[in-house]
């Protein structure tokens, strides 16, 4: 389906209005109802993207606040080098 410009329209009725004849509007019809589905196409995909925009939005929430929730670092012998190692108990105590 080609789309129709709204130039192609309004000189179907510029012409009609000019020569009187009507054999110019006879695609009109058809002009018209192919503008007003490419109109409805045009706002049935901006829904689909704003759809999909939200889902994935729901999605990195969810998975973000999973991924914080359940994130524990975890223990390993190279946490005496770390910048917090002053603060272990036994560093504390003098005994480490």
């Amino acid at each position: 389906m080609t789309p129709v410009t709204t130039h192609d329209i309004d000189s179907a009725l510029a012409a009609h209005i000019a020569t009187g004849s009507t054999d110019i509007l006879d695609g009109l019809e058809t002009q018209v109802w192919q503008r007003i589905e490419a109109r409805i196409e045009r706002a049935r995909t901006v829904r689909m993207q704003g759809a999909a925009l939200a889902v994935a939005l729901v999605v990195g929430i969810v998975n973000g606040g999973i991924a914080v929730r359940h994130f524990q670092p975890s223990d390993n012998e190279m946490q005496a080098f770390s910048l917090s190692s002053s603060l272990m108990p036994l560093n504390q105590t003098e005994q480490g």
